[in-house]
């Protein structure tokens, strides 16, 4: 089975006032952080056949060249649509490329999200079925689509994301809890609320 990694990261981050995708965790930007993640998974599962996808928009010029040997950056001038657009970019240019039996989305923020997490949620992807993170009793990101779910997802625009696709199939899911997914970095004090953490 050959899967698609994708972890989106094309917004301006409002909330947090800044990049936050540059914004330094684990000694390194936050980006880097996420991305080394999906690459030792990449290299583990051997379900891809290329490097993990990266969506940028907002700050494509300063995070691209902290990233663009790492990764196949994907450009969305679309961004400001919200993160349905982002989705539906890349699942478009993985459509294009061909080949692929699914497509794994992850976020930038969700920096608690490690290997282990998603081994996990592949390891109980049939080939078929949506598979996704759940946690604060709802199914989301991280998540599994196969490539029948493709053009669908060329669909999405706005900010919620798949959430539209979720809710349709919400009694044909396979789900993985996953409470690391549960925090994500919006704003300033998540990031020092998290950097005290690993502190400590």
């Amino acid at each position: 089975m050959k899967m698609a990694y994708v972890l989106l990261a094309a917004g301006n981050g409002s909330r947090f006032g800044s990049c936050k995708q540059l914004a330094e965790v684990h000694d390194k930007a936050m980006i880097r952080h996420s991305l080394e993640t999906l690459t030792r998974l990449a290299t583990l599962t051997e379900m891809t056949q290329t490097k993990p996808f990266v969506v940028l928009g907002a700050y494509y010029e300063q995070i691209n060249p902290i990233i663009m040997d790492k990764a196949e950056v994907i450009y969305n001038p679309d961004w400001s649509l919200g993160l349905g657009a982002s989705i539906a970019k890349a699942s478009e240019v993985i459509q294009s490329i061909g080949g692929y039996d699914g497509v794994l989305f992850t976020l930038s923020d969700q920096v608690k999200v490690n290997l282990e997490d998603l081994e996990n949620l592949i390891k109980g992807y049939d080939g078929q079925t949506i598979r996704t993170a759940y946690y604060a009793n709802k199914p989301g990101v991280p998540a599994i689509f196969p490539a029948s779910q493709f053009t669908e997802l060329k669909g999405l625009k706005g900010k919620q994301g798949a959430k539209p696709i979720l809710m349709a199939a919400k009694d044909n899911l396979s789900l993985q809890v996953m409470d690391n997914a549960l925090f994500d970095i919006d704003y300033p004090e998540d990031l020092e609320q998290y950097l005290s953490a690993i502190k400590a």
